[in-house]
């Protein structure tokens, strides 16, 4: 059993791929597919305020979008809401 998040524990390192709710992983973050039921998203982004400055790898949400920064500091809208 490995807790992660424990008080005690200063810093964690994963070496290779870690699988959520999958036995063998094929990436280096592996989520689970999603169901039709309630609570069960992949990926989770609860809308916040975004970055005061574009920071590169960045993935955010607002109120009205959702967006990412690439490695060159621009910040993209990844929906096409208006």
């Amino acid at each position: 059993q490995v807790v992660l998040g424990n008080s005690s524990i200063v810093e964690t390192l994963l070496k290779g791929k870690v699988g959520i709710n999958t036995a063998a992983p094929t990436a280096y973050l592996h989520l689970p597919a999603c169901t039709a039921a309630a609570d069960t998203a992949s990926l989770k982004i609860p809308p916040g305020v975004v970055a005061t400055s574009p920071v590169a790898g960045n993935i955010e949400a607002d109120n009205n979008h959702i967006y990412w920064t690439n490695a060159a500091g621009t910040r993209l809208q990844l929906d096409n809401a208006p």
